[in-house]
């Protein structure tokens, strides 16, 4: 299991949200479904990523 400080935690979160705006933005569904998960294991919550 990697550790992560705040300060990484906060990067990667934010970072999984450009292809959740991407994928919303294009309409690829299918890749979109692939980026939540991705941001949500990343530490996002529901709330980040609601439009």
């Amino acid at each position: 299991m990697k550790v992560f400080n705040a300060h990484q935690a906060l990067i990667a979160r934010q970072q999984s949200m450009v292809p959740i705006a991407a994928f919303t933005a294009s309409g690829n569904i299918e890749r979109l479904k692939m980026a939540l998960h991705e941001g949500l294991d990343a530490g996002l919550i529901v709330n980040e990523i609601q439009p």
